[in-house]
């Protein structure tokens, strides 16, 4: 004789499968987590250097605003300064973006290419976890903007 299974027994799941679908389900999770938490370090790190390129432009409208004859390296870098450098207090700019305190590093190079005309670069460096990152702008001052 044939025993015939109870309706009871059919239903649900078993413990293997609610594991399984347990164990499936996280691994799905964290894949998402992870996509989630590096979308964001790469956010922070587009708006750090959105502002490195904001401090570059204020840096090179302030050259501008000068006379001709100042814009010397002499005179837009600190004394002894041979490079940027975020960490040095003489050239550095603080900004704060979300949750981070960034110091921007600032250096200028001038070439000049004649005696009307003038090449103003700076340069804006930072780090961010553990990294150097530069970014650079450059101007022309015309002696006849005076």
């Amino acid at each position: 004789m044939k025993r015939k299974k109870s309706a009871l027994l059919n239903k649900g799941f078993t413990l293997i499968e609610t594991i399984v679908a347990l164990v499936i389900f996280s691994i799905a999770i964290l894949g998402i987590l992870a996509s989630i938490i590096t979308a964001y370090k790469h956010s922070i790190r587009n708006l750090i250097r959105t502002e490195a390129i904001e401090v570059a432009r204020e840096e090179l409208n302030k050259v501008k605003l000068m006379e001709f004859e100042d814009i010397t390296p002499d005179k837009l870098n600190p004394k002894n300064l041979k490079r940027c450098n975020p960490n040095d207090p003489r050239a550095s700019i603080k900004r704060q973006i979300r949750n981070y305190q960034i110091s921007f590093g600032r250096f200028f190079k001038v070439d000049l290419i004649n005696q009307n005309l003038k090449k103003v670069t700076v340069i804006v460096c930072w780090k961010y976890k553990g990294k150097d990152y530069k970014y650079s702008a450059t101007t022309l001052v015309n002696r006849g903007n005076e």
